[in-house]
């Protein structure tokens, strides 16, 4: 037999029982029961594993132990010759024993043996001693010399002597981990998640939200240091990993250790749903890792990248910048506890950096599955002798040897001719291309182990950088910054300039992965870095093994992804030259958000002066990029300059040759805009060099409109009342430390139960059309493909819907629109099913389709509703006719996408006597019905189940009913685990988005009075292809439409537009928004026209009590004049529009702007019979209390509220309470947690089960007296057999509006609020700022104050997003392009306004709310609608200055293209000399 000759940790203990015998082995099967007991281990396990490889020495040994006869073999994955295991076949051993253990070695899901000849078996029998075995999942015998195998070969070929390694070693939270046979496109995340460390998420998949952060660190060999830096996981293969050390937020601390920064986040009440919550922990770990000590400046530029939906980030920052050098206490307000300053402690229960990893000798790293490779050279001469062979020849001439039956058993999927060495530098791109093309590559060959790519290095002698291709961004941001202190600023110029485009380049943690190299290789014509490169005139170092050459980095890129490089050349380094003394560089980028945007343009300029006449160029280079295939050099322009006096007249003759010479690619879009900033950057460029040249004063105003402008760090002031019972505490989150550890589980986190299947959708490719036949064939082939379903496949109902069951589960006979899912594809891994999927082929005979409001108008495309919504009081017609001025217009307002971090997902669990759903849903009973009626089952069958949400602002109201009901059908048919996680991209196509609204209004207007005399409003909205909550968003959109104004004649009618989108479903604000919109700009316009201020108006038409709102409701309670006052005072609001009209009167080309505006906010469902509730309330015997209630947590607090709602009622602490998972077989019949409504229904509930308890308990605390503890009075009913359990129920009273009848109330109550917003806009380039938000509410008696003020921020931050950058486009043919962060914005940290301030009235109790509350859950994203109308107020500014005066109209959203075209604003350079 072959025994290892190097000794087991356990050979001593084999050597008592059989002495003088070596023994290091594997042992599988049933140790026989003998006198002599097998060691303890062998009875323990039945398994020792030991990788070996051909390099190992092994020996030749004769064993016999008695009891102990036993089989040797050699164990390998299916066609794979590395990596094997030595394992010893015991008396007993079965097939079955023999699957499991390679299966757990492996980690494969095996199901098939084959000997070496490549015959399948069954019977253990068949395997003899010495046999050399082959282990399988479902595919068919490959031979040993498949791709990843004959790739090895050649690349140890190519690495002659150099020892190698096929293991990869890495740390990961403290604990090593040895992987082999991996395959090289598996990302970090999959795999961390896999063994189930969950605290990291996926959410976009692309590098774009920083949910998947972890901390990677390693040893730098230069800097003779450890170097920590934040990576996405989510685009990093988990082979880029060898030799590192991985840090996830479960190894930061955990919920009995917590580290400082998790502490800090969630006492700041930085956590409300969660899902964002480690990512953030994570990044700020890192920066304090490498410097315990930052500056606040620091921290932000680290953590800014960082999304999150739900907080606003001012509360997440307010946490993690206390742990800076030079935070300021006053910066943060009455929410953020005080924080002592304290160190970071490297890690928690976590070794220091290993030192294994330190001291470990660089190996060449060969990775193979079989069929994929990953090679890490340590060697530029090796990546230079591999990318001089030519693999796909080498293959090609292996392959056609082989016979035609083995061809067909290696199942590739790529051409021959397509494997070639993919350089892996950042993986940015190629991780890109993985999540959008499902791009797998057959070799992929890392640089991060090759030194000559990491070289940086200053020649002062010749005056250059040499920067290595394989640096990464952030590593070269910071060696200019060094540069640019170390040495005279007269020759940094183009460093400052490099420098500050490097802090722009995506966010920290892609620069901590994406290289300078890979920013040329890619010849991406978005790249922010190649157009400075460019004029400063850059060198690239090309080598190969043919030697090496210069190529200016102007032509380096030929055209879109293709540059000069050979197939045998490799960029190895870029020499940036030092600028010269009268020389000065810029850089310039305009993207649709600051923080981690593509470029919508970006520049690189140099201009040099002459030595003797500081005016006179003598050398210039104006070079452009995302505007064509490449970035461009304006040769002309840049020739023009040269021998030119550096004035006004230059400028603008340089401006008109730009303006023709530049060409624009039409596919990119934007084009007036690009047009217009091809030469509003160059004016920039040249009021600032002007400037510092000393040709234009610095002084005038003109001179500051250029560059990046850097604002103060965010300010933030929070004021709400005080109480002393345990309603009103601002108690953080109830899991708000189980959310910064990552311990928080979601459905994805849960663990998946044995043999769960993974579903993906085959959605429509067509707006419109027939179907005619669908083939899944192809698809059924691939290996691990379980089976496919469609609308034939659902045994009952596929039509499901909440108003109208209008939709179907899966499209049968026709498509509605672009996404509309046909069926799905079932698989063991997510990713197969995916791959799969794109494999269905589907036949259509394509139809006409409307996608807009107005082709809806057109084709009299409108949803017959039961009842037409038409509403209104007064005589309108003769209340027009009474008024001095008139106006009519329009107003339009975009869909938006929610953008929850958690995706729509579930899974199904067919069980004997029931369906369990857990499902991502607001709204668990229509999951319920949905999948009962598709299954053809009672509602009791089903059951579903949730905890906690990721997030939903009305996204998963409903639509998750569908891929549940999809799951369902799959798990009850295949009678296994079902589990449906959709992907960031498939969730934004189907899953719906807030309505788009057109309004068109005539309002009339008593000129003297300022009073609103008339108002005829008909609004649209767009419903998509079915109904969905469509009219119910039109009703709450009509009824709030006055906003909070008194208009006693007014005419409303809603018409809701069906088209060829996804269904448009609910959303946070719910119709209100829009509907702010139209009734604020309406006023807008008739006070222009009647030469009012809109302010007079708006303050002329406020609601007083007693006043009748347009659904004839009597207004009791209105505090809009109160809150309006204070907010006035509060910002001074008389001089701060003064200060506004001074700064605009000085500048020309940034405009500021302000709105103040009433707000009223509304609570209530739209239907009567939805506004009930039950909740259970168990109390048990050692006074703790468990709540179950019918609503979800998504992130608002309801759980945490309601915890104090009880704990209040019964006079015990909060801390006794615990809040449970909500679910249909405890509480039955739950409407959804919307509308504001969760605290109103689930208070209710709550209060009336703890009124019954109190009730029941009366007795006992009588008996036992005053004195009697909780716990007391808790035993001593308990021994009376006194109930401790009790379902309570609420319900609100009738009064939702009946179009019948024309009665009923807007709402159960309403809020006020009044709130002022301050921005500045860039005339030139459409950007803004928001610089101050003042935001006085009525909240009542707030039940928690922390939580409704995150409320409001939150909304107020998603509002602003819906009014200025988040703006979906849809193609021609239907499809949406804007499908995740990449291609659509929300707001991030820098996004938010400087000040921020937040004021919740005092003595303002509500007699309608739970202890006199008022919900605040929408009441910031309505009052986000201040941000527009402030930017609408700049460009008015902007407008007059052009001599423009008309009343002009906004559509919504405000994107930089609309701010920059409205304003209308032509560039002077003459007004240097004005």
């Amino acid at each position: 037999m072959h025994v290892f000759a190097s000794l087991s940790k356990n050979s001593k203990i084999l050597q008592s029982i059989v002495p003088k015998t070596v023994v290091s082995r594997n042992f599988v099967g049933l140790l026989p029961q003998k006198k002599t007991q097998a060691p303890k281990f062998l009875q323990q396990k039945k398994v020792l594993t030991r990788n070996f490889s051909k390099n190992q020495i092994y020996c030749s040994n004769e064993i016999k132990i008695e009891g102990f006869e036993e089989k040797r073999v050699q164990v390998f994955r299916n066609g794979v010759r590395s990596g094997g295991i030595v394992a010893s076949l015991l008396p007993g051993t079965t097939f079955e024993d023999l699957l499991n253990f390679v299966s757990d070695r492996f980690e494969i899901d095996a199901k098939k043996i084959y000997l070496s000849g490549g015959a399948s078996i069954m019977d253990i029998a068949l395997i003899k001693d010495n046999d050399t075995i082959y282990v399988a999942e479902d595919e068919g015998y490959i031979p040993l010399d498949s791709s990843g195998c004959i790739l090895s070969r050649e690349l140890n070929n190519i690495l002659g002597n150099q020892e190698t390694k096929t293991e990869m070693v890495f740390y990961l939270n403290g604990e090593r981990k040895v992987l082999g046979n991996i395959d090289p496109n598996r990302t970090l995340l999959d795999y961390i998640r896999s063994i189930g460390l969950t605290g990291t998420k996926n959410v976009c998949g692309e590098g774009g939200c920083g949910a998947c952060a972890v901390m990677v660190s390693h040893y730098d060999q230069f800097k003779k240091q450890v170097v920590h830096r934040t990576i996405n996981s989510c685009m990093l293969p988990l082979a880029y990993v060898d030799n590192m050390a991985v840090t996830t937020v479960e190894g930061i601390g955990n919920i009995d250790e917590l580290h400082p920064i998790q502490e800090r986040i969630a006492k700041t009440h930085g956590v409300q749903c969660g899902y964002c919550t480690p990512g953030f922990v994570v990044n700020t770990y890192t920066v304090l890792c490498n410097n315990p000590e930052p500056t606040v400046e620091e921290i932000e530029e680290a953590v800014a990248g960082n999304l999150c939906r739900c907080t606003g980030y001012r509360p997440i920052f307010d946490a993690i910048k206390s742990f800076a050098r030079d935070y300021d206490p006053k910066s943060v307000g009455k929410l953020v506890p005080e924080m002592n300053h304290i160190k970071c402690r490297h890690k928690i229960n976590t070794n220091e950096f290993p030192e294994e990893l330190k001291k470990s000798v660089q190996k060449p790293l060969i990775l193979t599955n079989g069929e994929y490779v990953w090679f890490k050279p340590t060697k530029l001469e090796t990546l230079l002798k591999l990318k001089n062979t030519k693999m796909e020849m080498l293959l090609s001439k292996q392959l056609k040897n082989e016979s035609e039956v083995e061809k067909k058993l290696h199942k590739r999927k790529n051409k021959i001719s397509t494997i070639s060495a993919t350089v892996v530098s950042g993986n940015t791109e190629i991780g890109y291309e993985r999540v959008y093309k499902f791009k797998k590559n057959r070799l992929m060959v890392s640089t991060a182990q090759v030194k000559e790519l990491k070289v940086m290095e200053i020649n002062e002698e010749e005056g250059f950088l040499t920067v290595g291709a394989g640096t990464t961004i952030n590593d070269f941001g910071d060696k200019c910054k060094y540069i640019l202190e170390h040495f005279p600023k007269a020759i940094t110029s183009g460093f400052e300039a490099l420098h500050e485009q490097t802090k722009f380049f995506a966010n920290h943690s892609i620069r901590n992965m994406a290289t300078l190299g890979g920013s040329l290789y890619t010849a991406n014509p978005l790249s922010d870095l190649y157009p400075i490169l460019m004029s400063v005139d850059a060198i690239a170092n090309i080598e190969s093994v043919n030697g090496s050459r210069r190529v200016p980095v102007r032509e380096f890129v030929i055209s879109k992804g293709t540059t000069c490089l050979k197939p045998e050349e490799i960029l190895v380094s870029v020499d940036i030259p030092f600028t010269k003394k009268g020389q000065y560089v810029k850089s310039y980028k305009i993207g649709r958000r600051r923080e981690d945007s593509q470029s919508i343009i970006n520049g690189g300029f140099m201009v040099q002066f002459d030595e003797n006449e500081k005016d006179l160029v003598v050398d210039a280079c104006l070079a452009y990029g995302a505007i064509w295939e490449t970035s461009i050099i304006a040769q002309e322009a840049s020739e023009f300059l040269i021998g030119k006096k550096f004035n006004a007249q230059t400028a603008q003759e340089c401006m008109d040759i730009l303006e023709r010479e530049i060409p624009i690619m039409k596919r990119l879009g934007l084009i007036d805009l690009r047009k217009d900033l091809i030469k509003n950057i160059f004016f920039k460029f040249f009021v600032e060099i002007g400037t510092k040249q000393g040709l234009i004063d610095e002084n005038k105003p003109i001179s500051k409109i250029g560059g990046y402008y850097r604002w103060p760090h965010r300010v933030a002031k929070q004021e709400y009342e005080d109480f002393n019972t345990e309603v009103g505490q601002p108690y953080k989150h109830l899991q708000a430390f189980e959310s910064t550890t990552g311990e928080a589980k979601f459905i994805t986190d849960l663990p998946e139960p044995e043999g769960t299947v993974h579903c993906a959708i085959v959605p429509s490719t067509k707006a419109c059309a027939r179907i005619l036949k669908i083939d899944e064939s192809e698809a059924l082939k691939m290996k691990g493909v379980v089976s496919f379903f469609s609308a034939k496949d659902i045994p009952g109902s596929n039509y499901a819907g909440i108003i109208w069951d209008d939709e179907e589960i899966f499209a049968s006979k026709q498509v509605n629109y672009y996404g509309h899912p046909i069926g799905i594809i079932v698989a063991e891994t997510e990713q197969l099913a995916k791959e799969a999927a794109k494999l269905v082929k589907i036949e259509y005979e394509e139809l006409p389709f409307i996608q807009t409001i107005q082709e809806a108008i057109k084709e009299q495309s409108f949803y017959e509703l039961d009842e037409e919504r038409l509403m209104g009081v007064g005589d309108v017609e003769s209340a027009f006719e009474e008024s001095d001025v008139i106006v009519e217009g329009e107003m339009f307002t975009e869909h938006q996408e929610h953008f929850y971090f958690e995706t729509e997902n579930c899974l199904a669990i067919p069980q004997p006597d029931q369906m369990l759903i857990y499902a991502a849903a607001q709204d668990l009973g229509q999951v319920q019905r949905t999948v009962s009626i598709a299954l053809a089952k009672p509602k009791s069958y089903v059951t579903v189940k949730m905890h906690r949400l990721g997030g939903s602002f009305g996204g998963k109201q409903h639509r998750t009913m569908y891929i549940s009901a999809m799951a369902a059908v799959a798990a009850k048919k295949l009678r296994r685990p079902v589990k449906f996680w959709l992907d960031r991209q498939t969730d934004m196509s189907i899953s719906g988005m807030r309505h788009a609204f057109l309004g068109k209004y005539k309002m009339g207007i008593n000129k003297t009075t300022g009073k609103i005399n008339s108002v005829d409003l008909k609004v649209y909205n767009n419903g998509g292809h079915s109904l969905d909550l469509t009219s119910c968003v039109m009703d709450r959109g009509l009824w709030s439409i006055d906003n909070s104004y008194c208009f006693p004649n007014i005419r409303l009618e809603g018409k809701c537009c069906k088209t060829n989108r996804v269904s448009s479903t609910a959303y946070r604000s719910f119709g209100c928004a829009q509907g702010l919109g139209i009734i604020e700009t309406a006023i807008e316009h008739v006070s222009h026209e009647a030469g009012l201020d809109p302010d007079f108006v708006r303050t002329a038409n406020l609601y007083e009590v007693g006043d009748i709102t347009p659904t004839g409701w009597r207004i009791t309670d209105s505090k809009t004049h109160r809150v309006m006052k204070e907010c006035k005072e509060k910002v001074n609001y008389e001089e701060r529009k003064q200060k506004i009209k001074e700064f605009n009167k000085l500048n020309k080309y940034k405009k500021r702007g302000c709105s103040l505006l009433p707000i009223k906010g509304s609570m209530g469902l739209e239907s009567d019979f939805m506004c009930q509730q039950s909740a259970l309330v168990n109390i048990y015997t050692d006074g703790t209390i468990h709540i179950s209630h019918g609503g979800t947590e998504m992130g608002q607090g309801l759980s945490t509220k309601l915890a104090q709602v009880a704990a209040t009622a019964l006079g015990i602490s909060t801390s006794r309470i615990r809040v449970g998972e909500t679910a249909t077989d405890k509480i039955a019949n739950a409407p959804p947690t919307a509308a504001v409504t969760g605290q109103g229904l689930n208070g209710r509930a709550v209060l009336d089960a703890c009124r019954i308890l109190n009730e029941r308990l009366a007795p006992v605390k009588k008996d036992l007296g005053e004195n009697a503890t909780f716990d007391e009075v808790i035993l001593e009913a308990y021994f009376r057999k006194i109930g401790l359990n009790v379902v309570g129920h609420g319900k609100l009273d009738d009064f939702v509006f009946d179009y019948k009848t024309k009665t009923g109330r807007q709402a159960w109550y309403v809020s006020w609020s009044g709130v002022y917003t301050e921005v500045e806009i860039d005339t030139l380039t459409g950007e803004f700022q928001m610089i101050h938000t003042e935001f006085v509410h009525d909240a009542g008696r707030s039940l928690n104050s922390a939580i409704d003020i995150g409320q409001i921020e939150g909304g107020f931050i998603q509002g602003a997003g819906y009014w200025t950058m988040e703006k979906p486009i849809w193609a021609k043919d239907g499809h949406l392009r804007t499908r995740n962060v990449s291609t659509y914005k929300i707001p991030a940290y820098s996004d938010i306004p400087i000040k921020f301030n937040i004021s919740l009235i005092d003595n303002a109790p509500n007699p309608l709310g739970v202890y006199s509350s008022k919900a605040t859950g929408e009441s910031g994203f309505h009052s986000s609608t201040t941000v527009f109308f402030a930017i609408r107020n700049a460009i008015k500014a902007a407008r007059e200055e052009s001599g423009l005066t008309d009343f002009f109209e906004l559509k919504a959203p405000l994107t930089i293209d609309n701010i920059q075209s409205a304003c209308n604003m032509k560039v002077d350079p003459f007004d240097v000399e004005k």
